[in-house]
Formats: C-alpha cells, sequence, structure tokens
C-alpha cells in the first residue's frame, strides 16, 4: 500500500531496506524521480560495518548548495562514490554532523535516517517545508509509528485499526483557512511533521546577488529543465537570471479559454524580452475529474483551486522538462500581498472598524465586502482574525455549518509588527499549508520536479535585516520590484496581480459544466459529510443561492465539495 501510494512520485527506480536491531524493526520503501546523478543517488543509502547497516537514510527533494557542502565534507575527511549525488552529499553530511546536518543544508527535503548504532529513527523537514512528511503513532495499537510522503495511506491504515477520530478543530480551521496548517490533517492519529524553525545567518550579500545566486545554484540538474513563466514579477525576474546563465532556458505558460483569467500574452512578452525559448500550452482540462484525482493525491481536503491550472501547465510541462523553477515565496518574503497593506490600516483603526457591522456581500471584490472582511477581522484583535481578512468562512458562518462554537484558533508567536507577525503567520501555515502543498502534489503527480529559488536560505538570510517599512518602501513588494526593474519592462513590472485562478463562480453556477455537475452530485448526494458535523441543509441553502446568482458562494462550495470528495475517498 505504501510503495503504491508513493509511486507517482518516483517512477525511475524503487528500493526498500529492512532491519531488524535491539528488538526494533525498521522498513524503508523508496520510490525514485532521477534528476541529479542517476546512478549514484539510489536509494535507500545504506552504510555498513562489516555485514551490519550502521546507516540506512531516504529522502526526497534536493539540496541545493550540494556542490559547495560537498567540496567541505571531502575537505571533513569525508569519501564519496558518487558523481555529484547530493543524496550522498546529504548522507555524509548526517555521519559529520550528525542531527546539526540541516544547519549546513540549503534545499528541499523530506528525510528519514535510521541510526543503528543508537536505534533511533530521525525525520526532518526543510525550514519552510516544500517536501511532505507525515506520521502515523500506532500507539496502543501496536509499537512504533509508519510514515509516508502522502497521508492517505496512513489515514487508511488508521481507519483499519480503529484508530479514526475527526479533528474539530482541524475542521473549523480548514473551512476558515481553505487548508489545513502545516502540521494538520483531520484523521488525528496522523500529523505532518513540522518543517524546522529557519535559521538566520548575518550576510553580507545583497538581496539581488542572493536571488541571482540561488537561482543559479536551482539549474543543477541531469535532465531537461524549464521555467514556469506567469508574466508576473517573481517568475519572471527567476527567469531574467536564469536565461543570463543558461542562454537557452524553456520558459512555459499555460492559456486559459476565459481571457479575465489568461495571462498567456505578458508571459510571451516577458519570454520575447529576456529571449527564452517560449511555449504556450494549451491544457486538456476536466475541473471535475483532476479535482477528484488531485484530492485524492492530496488525502486532503484543499479549497485552494489554483491547484487545478498548477496541474494543468505540470502535465504539459512534463512532456518536455523533468525540473521546473517556479517564483513561490515572492509574496511572502516580499509582503506582496494586500492584507499586509490592509493590516496597517486594521493596527490603527481596529476599535473603530470593530463597530462596522459584516457584510461581506454578493461581490466579494467590492469596498463594502472588503471593509466587511477588515472589520470582521477587528473584532478580536488577534492574528488569527487579522487572518480573517482573506477567510473563506467567518467564524458566525464556522458555528452556523457546524452547530458548535469555533474553538482553537492558530496564533503565531506574538512579536514583532502586525505586518511581521502575519508574514510569519503566512509563511508558517499559508506557505507550508497551501502554496508549498498544492505545488507539490499537482507536479509531482506527473513526476515533475518544481524547484523555488525565492525559498532558499540564502535569499531569506538576505531579506530578513529588512524593515517593514524598508520591504513595503514603494508599495508591495517594492524591494524585489526594484530589482525587477533592471531587467524587466516597467508595464511587467507595475501591472497589476492576478493570481492564477479560474472561473470558479461560472463553473459551479451552471450543471453543464463538469464541475458544477459534480458539485450537485456530491453535495445533494444522501450523506457526503458522514461522520463530520456539516449541516447538510446550509451547504444546500448555499449552493442555491450560487445557483440563481443571489450570492457568490464560489469559494465556500469548491471548499465544501473537496471536503465531501475526500470524506468520500476516506471512507471508500
Amino acid at each position: 500500500m505504501l510503495d503504491a501510494s508513493i509511486a507517482q512520485r518516483g517512477p525511475d527506480a524503487a528500493g526498500r531496506f529492512h532491519d531488524h536491531a535491539e528488538g526494533v524493526e525498521i522498513l524503508m520503501l523508496h520510490r525514485r524521480l532521477s534528476v541529479i546523478d542517476h546512478v549514484g543517488g539510489s536509494q535507500p543509502m545504506v552504510s555498513y560495518v562489516g555485514e551490519s547497516p550502521e546507516l540506512a537514510m531516504v529522502f526526497n527533494g534536493c539540496i541545493y548548495n550540494n556542490t559547495t557542502l560537498r567540496d567541505e565534507l571531502i575537505g571533513l575527511g569525508a569519501t564519496f562514490t558518487s558523481d555529484h549525488s547530493d543524496t550522498e552529499t546529504l548522507f555524509n553530511a548526517y555521519q559529520q554532523w550528525g542531527g546539526d546536518c540541516t544547519d549546513h543544508l540549503d534545499g528541499m527535503y523530506a528525510v528519514a535516517i535510521w541510526d543503528r548504532r543508537t536505534c533511533q529513527l530521525l525525520l526532518f523537514r526543510d525550514p519552510y517545508g516544500q517536501k511532505p512528511l507525515y506520521i502515523l503513532d500506532l500507539g496502543e495499537a501496536g509499537d512504533g509509528c509508519i510514515f509516508c510522503s502522502n497521508p492517505e495511506p496512513l489515514q487508511t491504515i488508521a481507519t483499519e485499526l480503529g484508530l479514526t477520530n475527526i479533528s474539530t478543530s482541524a475542521l473549523q480551521r480548514y473551512l476558515q483557512l481553505g487548508y489545513l496548517t502545516s502540521s494538520d490533517t483531520l484523521i488525528e492519529p496522523v500529523k505532518c511533521v513540522g518543517q524546522s524553525t529557519p535559521l538566520f545567518q548575518p550576510t553580507t550579500e545583497t538581496i539581488e546577488g542572493a536571488i541571482r545566486g540561488s537561482v543559479i545554484d536551482h539549474l543543477e540538474s541531469d535532465v531537461p529543465l524549464g521555467c514556469f513563466l506567469s508574466g508576473g514579477v517573481d517568475s519572471s525576474l527567476i527567469a531574467a537570471f536564469a536565461q543570463q546563465e543558461l542562454g537557452n532556458l524553456r520558459t512555459y505558460c499555460v492559456k486559459m479559454d476565459d481571457p479575465a483569467y489568461d495571462e498567456s500574452s505578458y508571459a510571451s512578452a516577458v519570454a520575447e524580452h529576456l529571449g527564452t525559448t517560449h511555449e504556450t500550452l494549451r491544457v486538456s482540462m476536466n475541473p471535475a475529474e483532476d479535482i477528484c484525482t488531485l484530492v485524492q493525491q492530496l488525502g486532503q481536503p484543499f479549497a485552494d483551486s489554483s491547484i487545478l491550472p498548477t496541474y494543468w501547465i505540470s502535465v504539459a510541462a512534463r512532456k518536455e522538462v523533468t525540473v521546473a523553477l517556479s517564483g513561490d515565496g515572492g509574496d511572502e518574503l516580499f509582503l506582496g500581498y494586500n492584507r499586509y497593506l490592509a493590516i496597517n490600516t486594521i493596527a490603527r483603526w481596529h476599535t473603530v472598524l470593530a463597530r462596522i457591522p459584516w457584510g461581506g456581500g454578493s461581490k466579494p471584490q467590492t469596498m463594502k465586502a472588503k471593509l466587511g472582511r477588515m472589520a470582521n477581522a477587528s473584532r478580536d484583535w488577534s492574528l488569527c482574525d487579522v487572518a480573517s481578512i482573506e477567510s473563506i468562512f467567518s467564524r458566525n458562518e464556522i458555528e452556523q455549518l457546524t452547530g458548535e462554537p469555533f474553538g482553537e484558533a492558530v496564533v503565531p508567536v506574538d512579536i514583532g509588527t502586525p505586518v511581521q507577525r502575519l508574514q510569519q503567520f503566512d509563511i508558517e501555515h499559508y506557505l507550508a499549508g497551501d502554496l508549498l502543498r498544492k505545488v507539490d502534489t499537482a507536479s509531482m503527480a506527473v513526476a515533475l520536479e518544481v524547484r523555488s529559488p525565492l525559498l532558499s536560505m540564502r535569499v531569506r538570510n538576505a531579506v530578513a535585516p529588512l524593515t517593514t517599512r524598508q520591504l513595503l518602501s514603494g508599495g508591495r513588494k517594492g524591494v524585489l520590484r526594484s530589482i525587477a526593474r533592471k531587467y524587466l519592462p516597467n508595464h511587467i513590472v507595475d501591472r497589476p496581480k492576478m493570481g492564477f485562478a479560474v472561473p470558479l463562480k461560472s463553473w459551479l453556477q451552471s450543471e453543464q459544466s463538469s464541475l458544477g455537475q459534480l458539485a450537485s452530485d456530491v453535495l445533494l448526494s444522501d450523506d457526503p459529510f458522514a461522520g463530520l458535523s456539516i449541516k447538510k441543509e446550509v451547504v444546500t441553502t448555499m449552493l442555491q443561492e450560487h445557483r440563481l446568482g443571489q450570492r457568490n458562494h464560489e469559494h465556500k462550495l469548491f471548499a465544501l465539495l473537496t471536503l465531501a470528495l475526500w470524506n468520500q475517498q476516506a471512507r471508500a
């Protein structure tokens, strides 16, 4: 079951390791997507003392400072048998520094190491949580635990062992945020291993130099590599540096049928300016079938509909490349969201805003609706409620939907300015729980590795000393835009943020669309939320209001649809 669940993540090779030591039994299964050193990176990687295994490791991801770290380890006396395997570099890093090896790594990774010398199994992830890692503690059902890159088989095992218990607090946070936070799953015995705390090290490197250097680090590949290009600042700047380094960069964008959601003209303009080999991909879209597939791959409900175009461009790009660069992380590191400006307003005026009745309205982008969301966030001056500016369901709506009081909120460490606190919330939860989980699932479903140069530690170290005022100088993402002006036309740098969206409202309004039909079939079925505290009559009313054009419930309905799909699959 575990081997089959991760097969799509690694179609190139499979391996296993089995060991007994002092009453402990360990089994490791690995599927490989071969990107760096096809021969030397086979896993599980094992070292022996005589005929007995000493260390065994499985690893998912990529170490971007592989070359420099390898040279450092050789200088310390390490020996290598592979040519340039980052797997062997990571293996030797653990042998040299033990658990402190993470202090030396710059990359995306989920790692499991069996150390027979101490009879310990070590599990750890990269600071941003770019690669997934889930664990099922068997507890009283049996000694030990099971870990996997996908939660779905662990949830199945938990159900078979009678360990299934729906977390009410996780369900409520999902309804509010539209994703499960960095450590949440809905089935309580299954947990996501938290990402490591980012370590900031003083650096004299400029931000521009750090980004350029990170892009170069991310170009290491023994298989075809390209770059996702939306025509926005983040991906365009990544493409600019990669093109300068390679000279023949392949870039890809996806053309959407609806002009309101199509950024392909901007991407083509950037590609022409940079001189990349560009292709506008025309994708085959089946939203209903694809979201069912993706929810199964996620093993979780997921309310961010941009997972669909992310999947479509991954499918199309995989026909030509195995690795793709992306601009993920720019909005979080460089304060690119409107909510960072909104939080300054709330911090100053929250006592006044709190007196405004919650309105919402049928048109979420109107000033009235935006003020309503800010008012809702102001009622309880905490970061969780500040995050409600972008929430799907308000606390009151969650209580109506579940029939239970809103429970435990997610509150980050109370340090820094309100903007810094919100930024930390986004990095810890929104980036890890939504954006990175979305990209990893959509890309690895077709065995495509997506790398995010802006999320390297050298970039984070360069950005960390900047104050909120410095980051917002010149508006949202002002620092990044000032760098981009050196390499991109002003009309690209200054264009409004569009996002990777789909016409969700119209799809759900029409039963003639595949997604609208799926919503009817699932949400109006006899018991789509069996075992969950969701009132079906509230959901039915929302669907009717949306279909009649009385209110726009697109994001709420999509969140409920993926929740019901997950519930059906979990109970199958």
